[in-house]
């Protein structure tokens, strides 16, 4: 059983004299930030334990700190032993290891008396890296667990000796299978394939041996065959002789047809040529008549184009005159209309001067009138009232008809009555009082009765002496305004306003009427009538609006007239350019036609060349029969070449098949005389084949039993290693099924991981099995953790490390993992470091340590004293710190990013990033320039775990 007792790190990057003392057995949480330095315990403690101290590997040299070397020591507890290790790297390595009442040991004795303690404490011969069955990273383990001796004898103590099979028989038993087949292919080898191998060589002489002799007796029928053709061979020679002569002899009488032949075609395409050239120039002769024909038609209609064209010339010139004359006529109207228009607009103005003395003068006397009106109104104006008296006297009768609402007061309450609907409000709250009807309130609540627009307000108390305090009001009011009643006030207010009213509007009307007095007025009256008096004088004429419509009439007759008169122009200029185009072109026919006429007067007769058509079509006739008779002549010619050749090449084979019967007999002859003696060799081979067949029977029931023998031995192994891991399969599906809250079932691997989860259905009556590649993140991080637990809890020979685990799991099931931690952590020593406390608020008895504040306090320690980082040291650190801001990053970055946001050298983060990249910690994308940086898949998960 090993312990944690104390661990320090003197320097591992920018770590400096960190101290940790540990719980044991018990649980110790290490939290921290990102960056704080979690992973690097972790990385220093499996560094302590299995890497010796001249060791430079790269996860080394990852851990220098600020001096460019790594330096680390722990307190363990070791069964009854207490034991303290210290190892240094990179500069002056060192191993020391101080065993409590045994001194000191240095150098390769102190890591072999190491080993030695190891082995002591029960953690397995060779156990390498202690920690190797129950380190969690990031929500993983780092190896499987079948690697680690601790749980695999751990499990062997639990299952018994007992459970076990002879590793010893099965390995000879699986030897004996070897003899017979390969292991695993299930492929014959040894004396089973030699046996094989014979048999099938055997098998294949004795097909080739029988297969000889029936060619022996094909290769005697082929000879028969053979001596027979060869008889037949001589006829056949004379007989393609003869055919040969025959043809030779009609071949020569077809000699000299070719330039006959020749000769023909040249006469057939001179008489086609000849005849195309006579019906070109027939068809030439036809188509000039056929022009000439038409040629004085168009003459007789250019003819008959120009009669009409001067027949409407001579129209248009005559409308043209016509036109001319009347727009003059038109003219002459026109102007005597205009002045009769003007004498009658003259007299039209004097009318106009007439009626507006008469205007005038009726103005005067009104103006006369309504002066005298407002003189008398103004003598005897109406009696007028105070308007303040008349509207508080209005008021008054206003509140007084509530008189006709009784208020009562009987001791603490008032009593409301109404022959009318009123509105009561109390206390903010409006109601409705309906006739004949009561309400009763408390005197001292605040009323306000509302009775049409009048609204009043009752004091507690109050309501009677307030109604008499109104009566007297309204008759004192009625004293000073010298009125009976509110009505007479009312009728002579009404009175006086009326009389305002009628005064204003004889004032306005006479205002308008005489703005400037009424003498002005009378004075242009007077001018108007003296000149209203030249009417009479002036002659009567017709109306001027008539007279203006007939000045438009005849404007848009005189108009219309110009308008024709300007077409009937143009339509002149038009005749005469038709007519000058008419003419030159008859002009230009005449021409052509005379031209036409003497070229059809030049050509023979169409008759006459008809009938040479027809003489040169039947000489072509003729000779085309004779040339077809020469072309049938010279293709009978061909074919007696073809046949020629067809007897010499029949000749030639004849003699190449004589030669090659007569080898065929050679041949077959020597192999019937080499073929003595085969039919014994198939009756050897015979007997042979049925001696190996029985060996390899017996040889294949040999290695059915030793397969048997295997798998019967395998088959126990298989139910002894079940029974081994029953202890520890169970323990993960207590944990499992705690933490997921059903009851789970696991099928482990070979390597003690599971490999996948029997879990119910949704109808509960069965186990669905789910492959732990198909789970979310989470469970596949929860079930890591249920194994580590178990192994754990199994060996209880070392501490159990979480390094930032729990960081996929939900708040119940991590809820239900920090509990099983606890408990686990009852007998065993647990150590988590994690940048989420949180997450284990659960664990009220951990030991909780700030790895921030120990940072803090180990470095106010050794600050002074310490050199700054240079060299190997700093670009380590810059590495690191490239790592957190791809990890923090979410997206790929270039370097100036990167270089921009750690504030650092260009030049230094090229190398770190150049480092970072040959290690395959990160990934280039594109090309050198413009190229961006991010993190390999594997690192994603935690970017700053080292």
């Amino acid at each position: 059983m090993m312990r944690l007792v104390r661990l320090r790190i003197g320097e591992a990057r920018h770590l400096r004299g960190l101290e940790l003392t540990l719980r044991s057995p018990g649980l110790t949480i290490i939290h921290g930030p990102n960056e704080a330095g979690k992973s690097t315990i972790v990385a220093c403690l499996r560094l302590l334990l299995a890497t010796p101290s001249t060791s430079r590997h790269r996860e080394v040299q990852a851990l220098a700190g600020p001096s460019g070397g790594v330096e680390v020591g722990a307190v363990f507890a070791l069964d009854d032993t207490t034991v303290e290790l210290t190892k240094r790297w990179l500069t002056r390595p060192l191993t020391q290891l101080v065993i409590a009442g045994a001194g000191q040991l240095d150098g390769r004795e102190a890591e072999t008396r190491f080993a030695e303690l190891l082995t002591t404490a029960g953690l397995g011969e060779g156990a390498g890296d202690p920690l190797v069955s129950t380190l969690i990273d990031n929500g993983a383990g780092t190896t499987h667990l079948a690697a680690s001796r601790i749980v695999a004898e751990a499990l062997e103590r639990r299952s018994g000796e007992e459970a076990l099979v002879d590793p010893g028989l099965l390995a000879r038993a699986r030897t004996e299978l070897a003899r017979y087949e390969t292991p695993g292919r299930s492929q014959p080898t040894g004396d089973l394939r030699q046996a094989r191998d014979e048999l099938d060589r055997t098998e294949a002489a004795y097909l080739v041996a029988t297969a000889d002799v029936n060619a022996v007796a094909e290769a005697r029928r082929d000879l028969e065959t053979i001596a027979e053709q060869l008889a037949t061979l001589p006829d056949d020679e004379a007989r393609l002789k003869a055919e040969q002569d025959e043809r030779l002899r009609r071949r020569a009488e077809l000699e000299g047809l070719d330039v006959e032949v020749e000769r023909s075609s040249r006469r057939v395409a001179d008489l086609s040529d000849a005849i195309a050239r006579e019906l070109e120039a027939l068809e030439r002769q036809r188509e000039l008549a056929s022009a000439l024909a038409r040629s004085r038609e168009r003459i007789e209609q250019l003819d008959r184009d120009l009669e009409e064209r001067r027949e409407q010339l001579t129209r248009v010139q005559a409308q043209l005159g016509a036109s001319h004359d009347g727009l003059d006529q038109a003219r002459r109207e026109l102007g005597e209309l205009r002045e009769t228009q003007a004498r009658a607009r003259e007299r039209e103005a004097l009318a106009s001067v007439a009626a507006g003395a008469e205007r005038l003068s009726a103005q005067v006397a009104r103006a006369v009138e309504l002066r005298n009106r407002v003189a008398a109104l103004e003598i005897a104006p109406p009696r007028r009232l105070d308007d303040a008296l008349v509207a508080s006297l209005q008021e008054a009768e206003a509140r007084l008809l509530a008189t006709r609402t009784v208020f009562e007061t009987v001791g603490p309450s008032l009593t409301i009555r109404s022959e009318r609907s009123v509105e009561v409000v109390v206390n903010g709250d409006l109601q409705r009082l309906e006739p004949a009807h009561a309400m009763v309130r408390p005197i001292d609540e605040r009323i306000i009765v509302s009775l049409g627009d009048v609204t009043m307000e009752i004091s507690p108390g109050s309501a009677v002496s307030e109604l008499e305090e109104l009566a007297a009001e309204r008759t004192r009011l009625l004293a000073s305004l010298g009125v009976a009643s509110l009505d007479e006030a009312r009728a002579l207010l009404e009175k006086a306003a009326q009389y305002d009213h009628e005064l204003d509007q004889l004032r306005r009307e006479l205002a308008n009427l005489a703005p400037d007095g009424i003498e002005p007025l009378d004075d242009e009256a007077t001018r108007a009538r003296a000149a209203a008096s030249r009417l009479d004088d002036a002659p009567e004429l017709a109306p001027s609006d008539e007279l203006e419509r007939r000045v438009r009439a005849l404007s848009d007759h005189v108009e219309a007239l110009e308008a024709a008169a300007e077409e009937a122009q143009v339509a002149e200029r038009r005749y005469h350019e038709d007519l000058e185009q008419l003419v030159g072109a008859r002009e230009r026919e005449a021409l052509q036609l005379e031209q036409a006429e003497r070229d059809l007067a030049a050509e023979p007769a169409e008759s006459d060349r008809v009938a040479r058509i027809e003489d040169l079509e039947r000489e072509l006739e003729t000779e085309r029969h004779r040339h077809r008779e020469l072309t049938d002549a010279i293709e009978t010619r061909n074919h007696l070449d073809e046949e020629l050749e067809v007897l010499a090449t029949e000749l030639g084979g004849l003699s190449n098949r004589r030669a090659e019967l007569t080898t065929q007999r050679r041949l077959l002859e020597e192999r019937l005389e080499r073929a003595t003696g085969l039919a014994d060799r198939v009756v050897n081979l015979e007997e042979r084949l049925e001696g190996l067949r029985r060996r390899v029977a017996v040889l294949e029931g040999q290695r059915a039993a030793a397969r048997r023998l295997v798998e019967v031995l395998e088959e126990e192994q298989r139910r002894a290693r079940e029974r081994t891991e029953a202890p520890y399969r169970q323990l993960v599906e207590r944990i499992l099924t705690a933490t997921l809250g059903e009851r789970v079932e696991v099928i482990l691997d070979e390597h003690l991981g599971v490999e996948s989860l029997r879990r119910p259905t949704s109808s509960r009556t069965a186990l669905a099995t789910t492959p732990i590649a198909a789970l979310s993140a989470g469970t596949r991080e929860q079930v890591e953790l249920a194994c580590r637990f178990a192994a754990t809890q199994l060996t209880g020979a070392v501490p159990i490390v979480l390094d930032d685990a729990l960081g996929y799991s939900d708040t119940t099931r991590t809820r239900m993992l920090v509990a099983q931690l606890t408990a686990l952590a009852t007998d065993a020593q647990a150590i988590v470091l994690t940048a989420h406390p949180e997450r284990y608020l659960g664990a009220s008895d951990a030991e909780r340590i700030d790895l921030a504040r120990s940072t803090e306090s180990s470095s106010d320690t050794a600050r002074g004293t310490s050199p700054p980082p240079t060299g190997a040291a700093s670009e380590a650190s810059l590495e690191d710190a490239v790592r957190s801001v791809l990890g923090d990053a979410g997206g790929p970055l270039n370097r100036n990013d990167i270089a921009s946001r750690l504030d650092a050298d260009p030049d230094a983060v090229a190398r770190a990033i150049r480092t970072l990249r040959d290690a395959g910690v990160i990934e280039q994308i594109g090309q050198r320039r413009g190229a961006r940086y991010r993190l390999c898949e594997r690192d994603r998960t935690d970017p700053h775990a080292t």
